[in-house]
């Protein structure tokens, strides 16, 4: 029952630190959007019209890397119900003779297994 334990809390700091870059990267995407939005009224040079395409560029990507941290997250987040339901599942092993021990071993591989994707 510790090892759960110690995963559970491993888990939560890695959503921790991957919450705040969630959070860097959705301001960085604000900013940028906003600088763009400010761009795209009224006429402009030729460098401010690099500037606009290099900074579209820059929001694509942020996009991408925004889907990535989002579904780092929810993974995490399932992890961590994952390693929940096997601590609880080992104590109603312990109390239920009856139950068959693959129920425990299930839930914490696949949370492992969840954890390591």
């Amino acid at each position: 029952m510790i090892t759960p334990a110690v995963l559970i809390s491993a888990a939560a700091l890695l959503i921790l630190s991957t919450s705040n870059r969630l959070g860097r990267v959705i301001d960085r995407i604000r900013l940028l959007i906003a600088e763009c939005e400010r761009l795209a009224t009224g006429q402009h040079t030729p460098p401010e019209n690099e500037k606009h395409a290099l900074m579209l560029d820059q929001v694509e990507n942020l996009l991408r890397r925004l889907l990535l941290l989002r579904t780092a997250v929810t993974g995490l987040y399932v992890t961590i119900t994952l390693l929940v339901a096997t601590s609880i599942a080992t104590g109603l092993f312990v109390l239920v003779p009856r139950m068959t021990a693959w129920v425990p071993i299930g839930v914490g591989l696949g949370g492992a297994i969840l954890f390591f994707y």
